[in-house]
């Protein structure tokens, strides 16, 4: 199965991205192939 996962944090390596790599790990190890996108947005 083809996945395509976003994750959207102001925090880099932030809880968001954390829990985002893990999902894709764990769908790797189950055979699937992953996209992650990790998009970043800051308000200065």
């Amino acid at each position: 199965m083809n996945i395509l996962a976003v994750a959207g944090s102001s925090r880099k390596g932030g809880n968001t991205e954390i829990m985002a790599a893990k999902f894709a790990e764990a769908a790797r190890d189950a055979g699937h192939q992953l996209l992650l996108q990790l998009v970043e947005q800051r308000n200065h």
